[in-house]
């Protein structure tokens, strides 16, 4: 069982589901830095590699490349992430992805014609009235 967690439609109709928590009363941690991918040919779920960290409350968004941006999120302490990662669907795998000027959950993240993914709002501690913009080009 997850919750706080991310379901993102690839083009090839997989879904790759992000970290995550659950209740307090399961032992289910793991959940948090395990990514998978649903696939509905088969009706089973594969691995797709491990976060950096553990992430609930992130945003994933899918790139024009076919790649995914997650960002942000809480950690394991309850701090809210500045940091970013990607997915890459070729290697099933994270890499670092740079860092937010600020920690932020609960943000959203939309994709702008160029490419580029504006991040905006959330709270870090108390609500956020700011927005920031990821550029794959510069990571």
């Amino acid at each position: 069982m997850r919750d706080s967690h991310t379901a993102t439609l690839l083009p090839d109709g997989r879904v790759l589901v992000v970290g995550g928590g659950c209740p307090p009363t399961q032992k289910c941690q793991d959940h948090a830095v395990v990514a998978e991918v649903w696939d509905p040919q088969t009706a089973t779920f594969e691995p797709a590699g491990s976060l950096a960290q553990l992430r609930e409350g992130h945003t994933a968004t899918l790139l024009p490349d076919g790649r995914v941006l997650v960002v942000g999120g809480s950690g394991w302490d309850g701090g809210d992430l500045a940091s970013a990662e990607v997915w890459d669907p070729t290697t099933a795998s994270f890499s670092p992805a740079g860092s937010l000027a600020q920690g932020r959950r609960g943000h959203t993240a939309t994709l702008l014609p160029d490419g580029r993914v504006l991040i905006v709002g959330g709270r870090d501690g108390d609500p956020l009235a700011s927005a920031e913009v990821w550029d794959p080009s510069e990571g």
